[in-house]
């Protein structure tokens, strides 16, 4: 998931971008290819390439591991809590 203008989205060239640089890929070009041909139709090709020529870095890969680590965390916590408050609230206000 992720955040562009306000707006969270869960696409597939976000997360095939994403996992590229989890398994240590930096180069623009690379993570260009991953990016689906209508938002390369909408911003120009060099632009993006431009935005991540030293962007993306070993350390910036690590940082988005760690990240990435907390989000699939606290969405097994979600799923965890809504299963609790749904056993509860039919153990103890069931019709």
């Amino acid at each position: 998931m992720s955040v562009y203008n306000g707006v969270i989205t869960d696409s597939k060239s976000y997360k095939k971008t994403l996992e590229c640089i989890l398994n240590g890929v930096t180069d623009p070009e690379v993570l260009l290819e991953q990016i689906h041909r209508r938002t390369l139709n909408r911003v120009e090709p060099n632009i993006i390439k431009d935005a991540l020529i030293g962007i993306v870095n070993e350390t910036g890969g690590e940082v988005i591991r760690q990240l990435k680590m907390e989000i699939d965390s606290a969405k097994i916590h979600k799923v965890e809590c809504l299963l609790k408050m749904n056993e509860l609230s039919n153990k103890y206000f069931s019709k």
